[in-house]
């Protein structure tokens, strides 16, 4: 089974591959979950998965939708 792009999400691996030093020897890895931004398409470095997956929404409203699970899912976390 593959995984679907479309053009907003394929930008935004492009900014990640773009911001990386060496994208090169450290590759993406893209896999679709339900994760701390909700479901959908997440990225993380092959060489530094403790670091988090980037959620990766569909536009700009699913990208705030998911940006607004994750902090919510955070301030949870802190309050207990």
């Amino acid at each position: 089974m593959g995984i679907e792009l479309n053009l907003y999400q394929a930008q935004a691996l492009v900014e990640m591959l773009e911001a990386s030093d060496d994208p090169a020897d450290d590759p993406l890895i893209i896999k679709e979950g339900d994760g701390h931004s909700g479901p959908g398409l997440y990225a993380y470095w092959r060489e530094c998965p403790e670091e988090g997956a980037e959620f990766i929404g569909t536009d700009e409203a699913d990208q705030e939708r998911g940006n607004a699970i994750a902090d919510s899912r955070e301030a949870l976390q802190e309050a207990e």
